[in-house]
């Protein structure tokens, strides 16, 4: 992971990238960094940089997520037809009886 230093402090100045080790869940390894991650959703000192392969994948996720709501949306479309029309079947179904 990679973070960018927005607000200067300690040693490190604002623009700067630093690499940060992390464990297999993503996590940082150092407490500190963990601290100033945490900290940064309130002070905005820090954000964590997304190399151009995650944020490649994170466009084709995005895509995916639009292209299966597109679809369940399609799906619910077809649904209350099909329930419109079994409606309208039941209705003069029981009016042909009643006659």
């Amino acid at each position: 992971m990679q973070v960018k230093i927005l607000k200067p402090f300690l040693k490190y100045s604002a623009g700067t990238i630093i690499p940060v080790k992390c464990n297999e869940n993503g996590l940082p390894v150092d407490r500190f960094w963990r601290k100033r991650i945490k900290d940064a959703e309130i002070d905005n000192c820090i954000e964590i940089v997304k190399s151009a392969e995650l944020k490649a994948l994170d466009k084709e996720k995005a895509k995916s997520n639009r292209e299966q709501k597109a679809k369940f949306e399609a799906n619910q479309k077809k649904a209350k037809a099909l329930k419109k029309e079994s409606e309208k079947t039941e209705t003069k179904n029981s009016h042909a009886e009643e006659a």
